[in-house]
């Protein structure tokens, strides 16, 4: 597995832990979700979370602006 970042800290190591073990893929599998409704997938949002509880625990309403440049 070769991981590149480009920013600091850990939330970008985790979100390529996610991608490369296929989180969301299985996540999104095992449960419907309103695709036509939701932004993200019930996948992402998991692992929003999961990147918010490793790293400092900001709320996720702030989080959420920078949730996209890691996944």
């Amino acid at each position: 597995m070769t991981v590149e970042v480009f920013s600091e800290g850990i939330a970008p190591v985790i979100g390529e832990t996610c991608r490369h073990i296929g989180l969301v893929d299985t996540i999104d599998r095992m449960t419907e979700g309103d695709r036509d409704r939701c932004k993200l997938s019930l996948g992402q949002r998991v692992t929003a979370i999961i990147i918010n509880a490793l790293m400092d625990q900001y709320p996720l309403l702030i989080f959420s602006d920078s949730f996209r440049t890691w996944m």
